[in-house]
């Protein structure tokens, strides 16, 4: 599938939770850390369990996504 970045929400979970609605649509999502929120992996020794995440969907899919999400709202 070519990708399309949705959005960056706050953590993972927010993204699991953005992600289980687009899957009830029938839209392929999956989620991964941004940079920054890998970066503080490292820096805490594990004092940040979770970071912006961005959230990824099927290009073909990206605008019902959007339709989705609808204006300003991240979940």
């Amino acid at each position: 599938m070519d990708e399309a970045s949705l959005t960056v929400v706050a953590s993972g979970l927010d993204a699991e939770m953005l992600c289980g609605r687009l899957r009830l649509e029938g839209i392929q999502c999956r989620y991964r850390m941004t940079d920054v929120a890998a970066g503080a992996w490292g820096a805490g020794a594990g004092v940040f369990l979770s970071g912006p995440t961005a959230v990824i969907v099927d290009a073909a899919k990206l605008e019902r996504a959007r339709e989705l999400l609808g204006a300003g709202n991240t979940i």
